[in-house]
C-alpha cells in the first residue's frame, strides 16, 4: 500500500475513534486542557511581568554631573559619548543656569542663592535609556567616570540590577513550573491511555495474527491522541479568553488586568504554543500507550 492510502486510513480511523470513544476523548482532553490552562496563565504572567519591568526600566535615567569649571567642549564630548551608545534613547543637557532658574522657584532656595552671590551648580546631562538597556551599564559608567570633566554619575545601578534579577527569576520559575506541569500531564495522559490499551490488547493481538502491519494499529491511536490534545488546547484557549473577559467585566486593575491585554501577535503566538503542546502531549501519551499492545502477541 502506498503512502497516501496509508495516511488516509490513519486519519480517517483516528477521527472515527475520536467520536466512538467519547468518554476517553473527554478525559484526555480535560487533562490536557487543565494543564495547558496553567501553562497559558504562567506564560501570561511572565509576559506581563516582563512588560512591567521594561516599562519601569524605561523610566530610569542616567544623570551625569560635570565639574564646576567644565567647558562647553567637555559637555559636548560627554554628550557625544552618550549619544553613540545604543542603550541610550535620548540625551538632555541642563546647563547650570537652567538648573539654577529651576531651583530658584523655591523662595527659600532663592534667598540662599542671593546670599551666596554665585551659582553653586554645575552643568549636567540626563540620559533616557531604552527599555531593556539598563541590565548592564558598568562599561558606560566606567567610561563616564574616567572623563576628567565628569564629577559624578548617578546611575541607580542597584535598582536596575534588582529589576533585571526579578525579571530573570520570573522567567526561570515560569519555565520550571511549565516543565513540571507538562511532565505531570504526559504521565497522566500516558497512564490513562495505557489503561485503555489494555482493554484493546486482545483486538490488537488478533489483528496482528491476521497480518495487520504495526502502523495500522498504532497510527490511528496516535492520531486520535493528537486530536484529543488539540481539543484540550482549544479548551485551554477558551478558558484563558473567558478569564480575560471576566476580569475586564469585574473591573480588575493593575498587573492582573495587564496580563490579559497582550498584543494581537502575543495571542497568536500563545495559540500556536498551546496547539503545539496539546498535540505533543496527546500524541506522545498515545505513542507511549501503543508500545504496550503494538508488540508481537501483545506481551509487555
Amino acid at each position: 500500500m502506498s503512502l497516501f492510502p496509508r495516511l488516509a486510513f490513519v486519519l480517517t480511523e483516528g477521527w472515527a475513534r475520536l467520536g466512538r470513544e467519547s468518554r476517553r476523548t473527554l478525559v484526555v482532553s480535560g487533562i490536557v486542557g487543565a494543564v495547558l490552562l496553567q501553562v497559558a496563565l504562567v506564560l501570561l504572567v511572565v509576559r506581563g511581568l516582563d512588560r512591567a519591568f521594561r516599562t519601569v526600566q524605561g523610566r530610569f535615567e542616567l544623570t551625569i554631573f560635570m565639574v564646576p569649571n567644565a567647558q562647553p567642549s567637555d559637555r559636548d564630548r560627554v554628550q557625544k559619548l552618550l549619544g553613540s551608545d545604543n542603550r541610550v534613547a535620548a540625551v538632555r543637557v541642563v546647563t547650570k543656569e537652567q538648573a539654577l532658574d529651576e531651583f530658584r522657584q523655591d523662595p527659600e532656595v532663592d534667598r540662599m542663592v542671593r546670599a551666596l552671590g554665585e551659582n553653586p551648580l554645575s552643568d549636567s546631562l540626563t540620559a533616557n535609556l531604552k527599555p531593556g538597556g539598563t541590565e548592564s551599564l558598568d562599561d558606560l559608567i566606567a567610561r563616564l567616570k574616567a572623563d576628567p570633566a565628569v564629577e559624578e554619575v548617578d546611575s541607580g545601578n542597584g535598582e536596575w540590577a534588582a529589576m533585571a534579577h526579578l525579571g530573570h527569576s520570573a522567567r526561570i520559575l515560569g519555565a520550571f513550573w511549565c516543565l513540571l506541569v507538562l511532565l505531570g500531564a504526559w504521565w497522566a495522559v500516558g497512564g490513562t491511555l495505557s489503561l485503555v490499551s489494555r482493554t484493546q490488547r486482545p483486538e490488537a493481538v488478533l489483528l496482528q495474527r491476521l497480518g495487520a502491519p504495526p502502523w495500522a494499529l498504532s497510527g490511528p491511536f496516535i492520531w486520535e491522541g493528537i486530536l484529543q490534545g488539540l481539543l484540550g488546547a482549544l479548551a485551554a484557549g477558551l478558558g484563558v479568553g473567558f478569564l480575560g473577559v471576566l476580569m475586564n467585566f469585574v473591573g480588575s486593575t493593575g498587573l492582573l488586568l495587564e496580563l490579559f491585554k497582550p498584543e494581537p501577535s502575543d495571542w497568536i503566538l500563545l495559540a500556536w504554543v498551546l496547539a503545539l503542546l496539546g498535540g505533543l502531549l496527546g500524541g506522545l501519551g498515545a505513542w507511549g500507550a501503543t508500545t504496550r499492545f503494538a508488540r508481537p502477541d501483545g506481551h509487555s
